[in-house]
């Protein structure tokens, strides 16, 4: 990273460009070096005051922040780089009292540090919730905790077990899902102070050393992300600059719903919206986009979870059964239909469907597209025709006649008595 804030040459041009986030604050883990350096360098020039942190008291990683914190200072913005170990309780404190000279109230948090195999779950989990719990009470209304997770962290239990990432990451990844759920537990409790947790969810940033560090452990782990992505309909990779804009332009938004989570394309994460009525487990489409009024396109990785008892280890075998199609056919449908929008009062419950053929088995690790289309729509009614394709294209399922009506919660629970 050394290269990328000493050697680039940052040029912004901010002058007569409307900056809405101009004088807030926002404090950035691990940002002496790569995404949270190109995180910090893109909110800075957006007129974000900016506190720095780096982990390592070296001379040579101190060297590294204090270019990055040049970098920021030539935009003409504030800025304090802190040596912070996040994970040890004094040097928290010492990031709060930084803190004071920026008028002691925080707009943004951006907690982007993982650790390593060994220290991951004590980074992910225990540090980032500490940083919550000393910063919360700091925070502006209207402010937003953002977590820089990974596509293999967010979709960890779809993914595991499957071997589509090498090994030594599988801790890592197990950290980053166990820290993004943990925070996303807190979430009314950080809407009772007016503010909202959000996700950044990079596929593979390719310009980063972590990357050519994994390039070097697994030669094939770019072809594993690539067919990861392609799984879930969104880019096979990113840079550390587009991450960094990315950061900037959700933060200028004030339509985000707590809980959302940016998979740079035009896909939803069909998991987090689903969320809002279903238990994790229950959830089998992972993306969703939204081609027309009335069609989209779900995606689901074919999770070994997904087969269990499909068949036993006598058989040696595992299937996916129909019915979880059925299931995976009627989310995707309501999410169309309902514009990838569900909240308390807007649940589409299924009712029934007119017939439906399995065409080809389906085996974990596969990934699969459901293909959904209305055929008819009234305000609380629905209904339309399914067909599920594998990623060869090939034909798997096909469901007509899917019906589902529209209710809220207090209805849903008076049927359901």
């Amino acid at each position: 990273m050394k290269d990328l804030v000493i050697q680039r040459d940052y040029c912004f041009s901010i002058e007569g460009r409307e900056r809405p986030l101009e004088r807030e604050v926002a404090l950035i883990t691990g940002s002496s070096r790569e995404i949270g350096a190109g995180t910090a360098i893109a909110l800075a020039g957006e007129g974000v005051r900016i506190i720095g942190n780096h982990r390592d008291p070296s001379l040579g990683k101190a060297k590294r922040a204090e270019g990055v914190r040049m970098a920021i200072e030539q935009v003409g913005v504030q800025v304090d780089f802190v040596q912070a170990d996040i994970t040890v309780r004094e040097d928290r404190e010492r990031l709060g009292k930084a803190l004071e000279a920026f008028g002691g109230k925080l707009d943004f948090l951006i907690l982007n540090t993982s650790g390593n195999a060994q220290t991951a779950r004590q980074v992910c989990v225990e540090a980032n919730n500490a940083l919550v719990d000393e910063f919360l009470p700091r925070m502006n209304e209207g402010g937003r905790i953002i977590l820089m997770q990974s596509v293999p962290g967010h979709f960890d239990p779809q993914l595991r077990g499957l071997g589509k990432m090498p090994s030594f990451y599988d801790p890592i990844a197990q950290a980053k899902y166990e820290g993004e759920q943990s925070l996303r537990a807190r979430i009314p409790k950080l809407q009772e102070k007016g503010v909202n947790l959000l996700l950044v969810c990079p596929p593979e940033v390719e310009d980063t050393s972590n990357m050519r560090l994994f390039r070097r452990l697994d030669k094939s782990i770019s072809e594993k992300h690539a067919e990861i992505s392609d799984m879930l309909g969104i880019p096979g990779s990113v840079t550390i600059d587009q991450v960094g804009q990315k950061v900037a332009e959700l933060l200028k938004r004030k339509d985000l719903p707590s809980g959302y989570v940016e998979l740079f394309s035009n896909v939803l994460d069909a998991r987090s919206v689903l969320s809002e009525w279903y238990g994790d487990n229950a959830i089998f489409v992972d993306t969703l986009e939204i081609v027309d009024e009335n069609r989209g396109i779900g995606r689901m990785i074919v999770a070994k979870e997904y087969t269990r008892g499909h068949f036993n280890d006598r058989v040696e075998m595992s299937l996916l059964p129909g019915h979880i199609m059925i299931e995976a056919a009627a989310q995707t449908l309501g999410l169309t239909a309902l514009n990838g929008k569900i909240d308390g009062n807007s649940m589409p419950m299924f009712q029934g469907i007119g017939n439906v053929q399995f065409l080809k088995t389906v085996r974990p690790g596969e990934g699969l597209k459901i293909h959904t289309e209305l055929t008819e729509q009234s305000r609380r009614e629905f209904v339309g025709n399914v067909y599920i394709t594998n990623m060869q294209d090939e034909k798997v399922a096909e469901i007509n006649g899917l019906e589902a009506m529209v209710i809220n919660r207090d209805v849903a629970r008076r049927l359901l008595r």
